[in-house]
């Protein structure tokens, strides 16, 4: 596949470590963004920038960052300042021709409203409504983040009827019944180069 003159954004939660020209990442979102660079004009990430070094430097050179700051220590904090992180993206927004977002994360489908005349995807990769409801924490917190969660989904099926849904297993057809257009693909970033 040939590189398209695309500049696509990506928002996910991941915190990217921006040393002078160098960016670094989790080896799993890095090696992701890499694979993904090969076929965009350019990659912006928009993403919340942290000062703690991460495993992974990201190698591509097309690569930018959107930055929305120092990620809020809670996702209550994130959630409830979402509209300040909406007025960047939206300041931002003419560096970019479409947007994706990996989901589940606090400000996907808010920051992916604020772009909607824009061209969006949504990879989904897991299901935090289901993960708040097995966990051990506080019968209000989980309350509050199921309740959250629930919503944020129903948010994703107002969207996804404007976007492309990517999902990287069939159980997430089961887990968004009210997104009807869930395409599955494997998301291994494994190349040829890399196992020759």
């Amino acid at each position: 596949m040939k590189s398209t003159p695309l500049r696509l954004a990506i928002h996910y939660h991941i915190e990217i470590e921006v040393d002078g020209n160098d960016l670094y990442c989790p080896g799993y979102y890095g090696v992701w963004i890499d694979s993904l660079s090969k076929y965009f004009e350019k990659i912006i990430l928009i993403a919340h920038t942290s000062s703690v070094k991460s495993t992974y430097k990201i190698k591509s050179k097309n690569i930018e960052v959107i930055d929305l700051g120092v990620k809020p220590s809670h996702v209550f904090k994130r959630i409830f300042k979402f509209r300040s992180f909406q007025k960047i993206v939206l300041k931002n927004s003419h560096k970019f021709d479409c947007y994706g977002a990996r989901i589940p994360t606090p400000l996907g489908a808010y920051l992916a409203y604020t772009v909607r005349n824009k061209p969006i995807f949504f990879l989904v990769v897991g299901n935090l409504w289901k993960l708040t409801m097995l966990s051990n924490m506080v019968s209000w917190k989980k309350y509050l983040l199921s309740l959250y969660w629930y919503l944020d989904g129903l948010f994703l099926s107002f969207l996804s009827r404007k976007a492309i849904v990517f999902a990287n297993s069939d159980s997430y057809k089961n887990d968004y019944p009210l997104v009807k257009n869930i395409i599955t693909v494997p998301t291994s970033t494994i190349m040829a180069s890399d196992i020759l």
